[in-house]
């Protein structure tokens, strides 16, 4: 699992998830400074894939949608 942190003490999470051969490989979480999730989504050998969901830094919803092979696919949601 790699995590990026904010802060060189490493207290706040920029984003986590799993690599293979050093590519994001997996699902991975970001988050706002604030500790708010940012996005959440998976990729495949560092490529956007599959369902993906991302919020404004209050909280709030941003959009959800699908990624096939690193393009938008399917209908997308936006708030």
């Amino acid at each position: 699992i790699q995590q990026v942190f904010y802060d060189k003490e490493r207290t706040k999470k920029n984003s986590e998830g799993p690599t293979l051969d050093g590519l994001k490989d997996g699902a991975w979480t970001y988050w706002w400074p604030n500790g708010t999730v940012k996005a959440t989504g998976g990729y495949r050998f560092d490529v956007q894939q599959g369902e993906w969901k991302e919020w404004y830094e209050n909280g709030n919803p941003k959009y959800a949608g699908t990624f096939e092979t690193g393009s938008r696919v399917g209908e997308w949601s936006y708030w």
